[in-house]
């Protein structure tokens, strides 16, 4: 039996799956220019920059068949040479268990030697394995203090863990001012689930002053950007005029691109409501 969504969805975007880096990185330098038979010589030679471009070559299959092995061979040893990108990037292996046995332990490990390092995102990702008590005890203390070295640098995915905590009062005392501030920097720079949260909280007035334009506001950039949930509430405000005027034509286009996301909530209303009478 279907579920019928009951007005604006409400569901707080998850921070354990929406605040990690992808686990790939790679410097922006020329070595991306080399054809592989140069790369793969430089890597020969001890070149910890080629390594780790050797890495992400087998890891996306770039040019090669996709070989998760020999990857983790190419991020080792450049990782060893205390290359910050590779040591990120062989702890997503670890944590994946792509190319080796999956351990928590030694993702830890080498997010640690790129987060001492200074490295923005690896600090955000071990920030996440104490938020969520990966290979080690829950520790939102310990998660907030490397999230806060992350977003102090300005990343973004770091900045939205932060709100998170904040709104939820994880690890720190609840203070939704605080998680509006986060998710503002973090949705400025283009985080999705930052400005979909953001919309919720205008929606609320959940630490600001409620406003259905600031929620429309936040919603339209982050469905625009791809934001399957912030397609579907904006679809809702079209439907039944809050903060737009009504729109059933509009309401019709953000619920049909929600549903080919797979949102069953936007093909609910789809299937349930002739779009030339809805109310």
């Amino acid at each position: 039996m279907k579920r019928y969504m009951q007005g604006i969805v409400g569901a707080i975007v998850v921070a354990m799956l929406l605040g990690t880096s992808t686990g790939l990185a790679a410097d922006s330098i020329p070595i991306g220019m080399l054809g592989f038979a140069e790369l793969r010589q430089s890597a020969e030679q001890g070149c910890p920059d080629s390594q780790n471009e050797m890495g992400l070559t087998y890891e996306l299959g770039r040019g090669v068949d996709v070989d998760y092995e020999r990857a983790v061979y190419w991020y080792r040893l450049a990782a060893e040479q205390g290359h910050t990108f590779a040591q990120s990037n062989l702890g997503w292996m670890y944590r994946r268990g792509t190319g080796v046995v999956q351990s928590y332990e030694q993702a830890i490990y080498w997010f640690r030697l790129a987060a001492e390092q200074g490295l923005s995102f690896a600090q955000n990702d071990l920030g996440r394995m104490y938020e969520s008590g990966l290979g080690v005890e829950v520790d939102y203390e310990r998660a907030l203090y490397w999230y806060r070295l992350s977003a102090n640098q300005g990343y973004s995915g770091a900045q939205f863990n932060i709100g998170w905590m904040y709104w939820l009062g994880s690890g720190v005392s609840q203070n939704l001012e605080q998680a509006v501030h986060w998710y503002r920097l973090s949705a400025e720079q283009g985080h999705t689930y930052a400005q979909f949260n953001l919309g919720i909280m205008y929606q609320r007035g959940t630490g600001v002053f409620q406003s259905y334009k600031q929620a429309i506001y936040w919603y339209r950039i982050a469905a625009e950007l791809g934001n399957l949930r912030a397609k579907y509430n904006l679809a809702w405000t079209y439907q039944h005029g809050l903060g737009v005027v009504q729109n059933y034509e509009r309401a019709f286009y953000w619920y049909t691109l929600a549903a080919e996301l797979g949102s069953e909530y936007a093909q609910d209303m789809l299937d349930s409501y002739d779009f030339g009478n809805l109310g």
